[in-house]
């Protein structure tokens, strides 16, 4: 449940793991013998996507205070590719996504408005902008992928989400 809250970081935190509860709930409702099913031959499955998910757990992470700027590479893509392969059931990547989770809500704890509002460089803006703006790579990653779930859910015939 939501509530007002006392800071923009607690705002974030609180939008972090509601979002990553709202996201398992979608994947728990995928049947086990769905889990890897894939809609196209090129598509994803629940599975892969959930891992990408636990994954993402740490982006925010990048965009700390003091962290090096981040720059999307070919190495770091085959890193993330060989990590990711390596989750290869739910618990797995449950686990993977708390361990994450708990990192980075605890990395946002500690930081002042002074560092959420400070102007910084992302590999996914042109502009610079407010740390903030950053710092919800989690979420809305999560968010994106909640549809993704929900939509292979519809292919075999559910139609109920959580």
């Amino acid at each position: 449940m939501y509530h007002i809250p006392m800071s923009l970081t607690q705002h974030l935190i609180d939008t972090n793991n509601a979002q990553s509860a709202q996201f398992f709930a979608a994947v728990d409702k995928v049947p086990a013998d769905k889990l890897e099913w894939r809609p196209l031959d090129n598509g994803r499955s629940a599975l892969d996507i959930a891992a990408e998910v636990a994954m993402s757990t740490t982006w925010p992470l990048a965009f700390m205070p003091g962290a090096p700027k981040f720059e999307m590479t070919e190495e770091i893509m085959t890193e993330f590719m060989a990590e990711k392969a390596k989750l290869t059931s739910i618990a797995d990547i449950k686990a993977k996504a708390a361990e994450g989770l708990a990192k980075t809500n605890e990395a946002l704890a500690g930081l002042s408005e002074a560092d959420l509002n400070e102007p910084i460089e992302t590999f996914f803006s042109p502009v610079p902008l407010p740390r903030v703006a950053a710092l919800s790579a989690f979420a809305d990653n999560a968010r994106y992928h909640t549809g993704q779930i929900n939509y292979i859910q519809t292919l075999y015939g559910d139609m109920s989400f959580p």
